[in-house]
């Protein structure tokens, strides 16, 4: 998953983490990286832990929500201001130099405003499919079994063990989630859709 700590505590806070030959190391958004043991028990409560991060990140939610509108609505003035520079070159006799250098500055700026809210939204989509998993966990490996035979199942897990845990999320997209809940739903199986902090204490 992607540091929702906002630095605060990225000393703690857990990425990822990958089983190699009996040790599970365990990647921290500050770069450091930290050997466990392999047992059930160890892995279980890095995904607990894991899941409360994902739980407690309401400041993450908030902070690249505000960054994204921030960002869209100075996408939104500086196209409208670099459109009127337009107009006024291209019904000008005599275009000047500094017209045609303000123009590209402007598009310089849009280019920064975009990239700045497509990291925002890329960062509140990541964050969205982890509460859509963490939701219908039980649901998702419920048709996972399902499909077992399918290239869904064969397409999505990198894990021997074919139990898919937040852990696997880093390489399942949003899109992907959305087509096995869909899958879940024509099983007749319950799919919650509330992504509500109805797990924190679980």
């Amino acid at each position: 998953m992607r540091d929702y700590s906002c630095k605060d505590e990225s000393v703690d806070f857990i990425k990822n983490y990958k089983v190699d030959a009996g040790i599970i190391k365990v990647n921290y958004a500050n770069g450091l990286v930290d050997e466990k043991l392999l047992s059930t028990d160890n892995e279980r409560r890095l995904l607990e832990e894991m899941k409360e991060q994902v739980l407690g990140a309401d400041k993450f939610r908030y902070l690249n929500k505000v960054a994204f509108l921030k960002s869209i609505r100075k996408f939104l003035k500086l196209g409208a201001f670099g459109s009127f520079v337009s107009l006024l070159m291209f019904f000008s006799k005599s275009p000047s130099i500094l017209m045609a250098i303000l123009v590209a500055i402007v598009a310089v700026l849009m280019v920064v405003e975009g990239v700045k809210s497509f990291i925002s939204l890329s960062n509140l989509i990541d964050l969205d499919k982890n509460m859509c998993f963490i939701n219908n966990e039980v649901t998702l490996n419920k048709i996972l079994n399902i499909i077992h035979s399918s290239t869904d199942r064969r397409r999505l897990f990198m894990r021997s063990n074919m139990v898919l845990t937040l852990n696997d999320m880093d390489h399942v997209s949003y899109m992907q989630l959305q087509h096995l809940l869909s899958l879940a739903s024509e099983n007749g199986l319950e799919v919650n859709y509330s992504y509500k902090r109805t797990y924190k204490n679980s």
